[in-house]
């Protein structure tokens, strides 16, 4: 057991000790309570948007869906009128445009519409229908060709009333051919008649080609006729 003396020092070495270990520390306190939150800031600034990527590339294209049915046809159009004249595989179409006549008269007349143009040198095919009438079986109806100058050489057919077979026919190696002669069926000029031709020519000038026809015997009253729609086609073939 300590006595008082020892215990006085024991008392200073443990207030010694005590007061020099508490200077050499740091001694926490317990945590405070947390404070209030602060203002939010303001936003900042949106930033520039970025650049548009590449487009992508085009997807492939869908199958075609089936054809419509086809719609109806429309009426056609109405036809055009025919022309006088035309070109039909090199063949030049001329169509008499109007009824001729000679009366009283055994001399042979141009026709004024069946004729054309030819150059010396050249080589003509041509063909003719003819539609004709005589008034008079005396009168009847006679034809031939002739060029307005120079010569002509050729051969051709007819087929008219009054042959009963195709006839081998001398155009002409003159200014004038010999005419032929067709007998009328009737004293009626009405009574329309058919005559068809072909012939072949070469000609020596430039000159005009004509059908030519008459009466085949003048006399009063007589009418020997060619009629409109008579066709005369031509053809150069050198």
């Amino acid at each position: 057991m300590l006595n008082n003396s020892q215990l006085n020092r024991l008392d200073g070495i443990t207030k010694l000790y005590v007061d020099t270990t508490i200077s050499g520390l740091t001694m926490s306190g317990g945590s405070g309570t947390s404070g209030t939150s602060g203002t939010s800031g303001t936003s900042g600034l949106n930033g520039t948007s970025g650049v548009n990527g590449t487009s992508g590339v085009n997807g492939t294209s869908g199958v075609n869906g089936t054809s419509g049915t086809s719609g109806l046809n429309g009426t056609s159009g109405v036809n055009g009128t025919s022309g006088t004249s035309g070109v039909d595989a090199g063949w030049t179409i001329i169509v008499k445009s109007a009824n001729q006549d000679v009366t009283n008269n055994a001399t042979l007349q141009d026709d004024t519409d069946l004729q054309f143009s030819v150059v010396a040198g050249g080589h003509y095919m041509i063909e003719m229908y003819i539609v004709w009438s005589a008034n008079d079986a005396t009168g009847d109806y006679k034809f031939d060709y002739a060029l307005s100058a120079g010569l002509m050489f050729g051969f051709g057919v007819y087929w008219g009333n009054g042959q009963t077979t195709v006839t081998s026919v001398n155009a002409s190696n003159q200014l004038t051919s010999a005419d032929i002669t067709l007998q009328t069926i009737s004293g009626n000029v009405s009574v329309i008649i058919p005559m068809k031709i072909i012939i072949t020519i070469f000609v020596d000038s430039n000159a005009t080609f004509s059908y030519r026809f008459a009466n085949a015997s003048a006399g009063s009253g007589r009418i020997s006729r060619t009629w409109k729609g008579s066709i005369l086609k031509y053809k150069r073939i050198d």
